[in-house]
């Protein structure tokens, strides 16, 4: 029997993994049962809209947290709203968070800034499970990799 996976997510790396989900989904014995993004119905309509995406394979699309359906696993990938305990107990297996920084020196919003300001040596990427809070759940699978000498916000988004 598939999985039931309710998706989470902005942004073109959003949009890259709601795409490849979509395409392994069979492979991987599970389905996209609910979508959730910040999106406006009227704008992003471009071919990296998660929202487009979402409606060109009939998937529901959730307005706020509480519309979260009951499922097995919670993806979230650069999600615009905190998660209540309430939302993430929806997942009955494992709900997690792909937070694009190390954790836990990089909770919150911009961190690509905050390790430039910071003359940070290293950065990274953290899977890490959902919990109440922020950034605060166990770190299940991180990526470290060097920065850069003067390096912008948008080269170290591209690493």
């Amino acid at each position: 029997m598939n999985k039931k996976i309710v998706f989470l997510g902005s942004k073109t790396i959003g949009h890259e993994c709601l795409s490849f989900l979509l395409q392994w989904q069979e492979q991987l014995n599970v389905v996209i049962v609910a979508v959730g993004t910040n999106e406006s119905t009227t704008l992003n309509r471009s071919s990296k809209s998660i929202r487009a995406l979402a409606e060109k394979n009939g998937i529901a699309l959730i307005q706020h947290p509480d519309e979260i359906p009951v499922c097995d696993f919670i993806l979230s990938v650069q999600y615009h709203l905190i998660l209540k305990q309430q939302h993430i107990d929806q997942a009955k297996i494992l709900a997690v968070n792909l937070h694009m920084a190390p954790l836990p020196e990089y909770r919150g919003c911009n961190q690509f800034s905050f390790a430039i300001i910071d003359q940070a040596k290293v950065f990274g990427t953290t899977l890490h499970q959902l919990e109440a809070g922020i950034d605060s759940g166990a770190i299940l699978f991180e990526d470290r990799f060097p920065i850069p000498e003067n390096c912008w916000v948008k080269d170290l988004y591209s690493l």
